[in-house]
């Protein structure tokens, strides 16, 4: 599940990447699954369109914990970003740190503990 949850967010990062769209706040409450065992990107309200060389912002929003160091340190905005918060999303739920997902009717939450056991 692990590796379509990457394939997944990945193919929707790609997709924002080449209209230039940096979705900025990667995390578990914006990752739907959707009925079929198929994950989504969802909640684009703090996505920006940026340039290659990246923008500066002085209203940068998202969660803490998933912005990228250029993020959090010099409001630098790049579709890069978004790889960074994927990661952190990924070893989060990689060491049962985090583990739910949102489902579809989007009030149900996915969990992982039956698929992972602690080392």
């Amino acid at each position: 599940m692990i590796t379509k949850l990457l394939e997944d967010v990945l193919k929707a990062l790609s997709c924002c990447n080449k209209k230039g769209i940096a979705h900025l706040d990667v995390k578990p409450d914006n990752i739907l699954v959707h009925g079929d065992g198929s994950f989504k990107l969802g909640e684009f309200g703090n996505a920006k369109i940026v340039d290659r060389e990246g923008e500066i912002c002085l209203d940068l929003k998202g969660q803490q914990g998933y912005m990228s160091p250029e993020m959090a340190d010099a409001n630098l905005l790049t579709t890069s970003s978004d790889i960074w918060g994927l990661g952190v999303v990924l070893y989060l739920t990689c060491t049962i740190k985090q583990r739910k997902f949102r489902q579809k009717p989007y009030d149900k939450e996915i969990n992982f503990t039956d698929e992972f056991t602690p080392g």
